[in-house]
């Protein structure tokens, strides 16, 4: 890597193309880890029904105490970063390299990103339904997968509301180019006035870039209250002409997790055991 030191171009900076996160807004808001680093969820667990007697004691069945799964959930993803800008470079490169810029671009290119991928592979690894395929889908049956992935929520009660389906681009590019998407003209309408997959079986069709869901994961489906992305920390700090610097020091940390809570997202990959990787 280099320090180049501008002679007399441009002053506006190529900053790296990137793009705001995936998951954010999509996640559930229902817990919170203020103040604890571990999170017990509770989920308690009903029992089946019998048959009233009409006599005798104990009419609606033998009594017994309501039973739980306590689920742990314990925050793991602290991370940082710190740059500096050193004031005679910045001055020789036409002052390009503004620290508010600069943090706003780490966090684009690097922080947001990296959370992503975090959360994309802990869903995945958990993910209560995995189908798996010999072969990724092609344009005859990816849209037939799909179908199959919201029949299992569906049979798994998962509410009709706030599913997501998070998909690679390859996946994306053979959904719009199947004949059975194009063939559902309200799906195909849809799709082509806003530009995305939109909603296909219920879910609203995400697409998500190359490198982030984890390898021969090509599709996953979560409800949103099934998943967890807290943030306990997100700090940034520009220092201007720190002990030792002349110029700015920028320091950035993250504390984060993701988790799949109690409801079940579901994961298609090519085979199992490699999800995670």
């Amino acid at each position: 890597m280099a320090i180049n030191l501008a002679t007399k171009y441009s002053d506006k900076i190529a900053l790296a193309f990137t793009r705001a996160s995936y998951i954010k807004g999509k996640v559930s808001n229902a817990y919170t880890f203020t103040g604890v680093k571990t999170l017990k969820v509770y989920t308690p667990v009903t029992v089946e029904e019998v048959d009233y007697k009409r006599n005798g004691l104990n009419r609606y069945g033998d009594p017994t105490e309501m039973q739980d799964i306590v689920q742990e959930m314990t925050m793991t993803q602290d991370k940082a970063f710190t740059l500096t800008i050193d004031k005679g470079n910045n001055k020789d490169q036409m002052g390009i390299k503004e620290a508010g810029r600069m943090i706003q671009q780490q966090l684009r290119e690097k922080s947001t990103p990296a959370a992503d991928r975090y959360a994309f592979k802990k869903f995945a690894m958990y993910a209560g339904s995995v189908m798996t395929v010999s072969n990724k889908p092609t344009k005859s049956n990816v849209v037939s997968t799909i179908f199959d992935m919201g029949q299992a929520m569906d049979d798994a009660l998962i509410p009709e509301d706030n599913r997501y389906l998070y998909m690679t681009s390859e996946m994306y590019k053979l959904v719009c180019t199947s004949d059975e998407f194009i063939a559902i003209d309200k799906l195909g309408e849809k799709s082509i006035s806003r530009g995305v997959c939109g909603e296909i079986d219920g879910f609203s069709v995400v697409k998500v870039a190359k490198g982030y869901l984890p390898n021969n994961c090509f599709m996953l489906a979560a409800h949103k209250d099934s998943v967890l992305m807290p943030y306990k920390i997100q700090d940034t700090k520009i220092h201007e002409d720190p002990p030792g610097i002349s110029g700015n020091l920028l320091e950035g940390r993250h504390y984060q997790h993701a988790v799949q809570i109690p409801q079940e997202p579901v994961c298609r990959g090519r085979e199992q055991q490699d999800i995670s990787a």
